[in-house]
């Protein structure tokens, strides 16, 4: 009886992570965007994109070492492993704007577009759920690893 029990247990529990391997595997995102934007201090503030081809694009604006505008491709197993782990979380599911709390801390912004084209943008998602922290972390070691070619610098402010 116990047997039949942990067996059933087990089978339970390996249908739910194929599914869920499934789901990530079938993403209905294309591409995400993060922006972390200034504070009252010295934050950096940038934006970074990927899409599901490799294709990323990074826009260094203030208190950032790479100042301007860098491309760079990562494979696209990569990109998709990143992108799958927002789709895992279900972002797409998360409130548009999530109520600032502390005025001084930097924003952390993000655009999900999704594979019928429409876009999902979650703003102070620091506010939000655990999780999207640790999605933003993901995006920020992405940036780390190098390889960035700067493309142009940023366009002088008009006044």
């Amino acid at each position: 009886m116990l047997k039949n029990t942990i067996l059933r247990q087990s089978a339970l529990f390996l249908a739910a992570m194929s599914m869920t391997w499934m789901s990530c595997a079938q993403s209905k995102y294309n591409a995400v965007n993060m922006r972390r934007t200034a504070c009252f201090g010295r934050c950096p503030e940038y934006e970074v994109s990927i899409d599901k081809s490799g294709k990323m694009d990074l826009t260094g604006k203030r208190n950032f070492d790479m100042i301007g505008i860098y491309t760079k491709t990562v494979s696209k197993k990569e990109a998709e492993q990143l992108i799958n782990s927002f789709y895992k979380f279900r972002v797409d599911t998360c409130a548009e704007t999530y109520k600032v709390i502390i005025s001084d801390l930097p924003g952390l912004n993000f655009k999900i577009t999704q594979k019928d084209g429409t876009v999902k943008e979650i703003r102070n998602a620091h506010f939000g759920p655990e999780f999207m922290k640790v999605l933003g972390n993901k995006m920020d070691s992405v940036i780390q690893t190098g390889g960035w070619k700067k493309v142009a610098d940023l366009p002088e402010k008009q006044n």
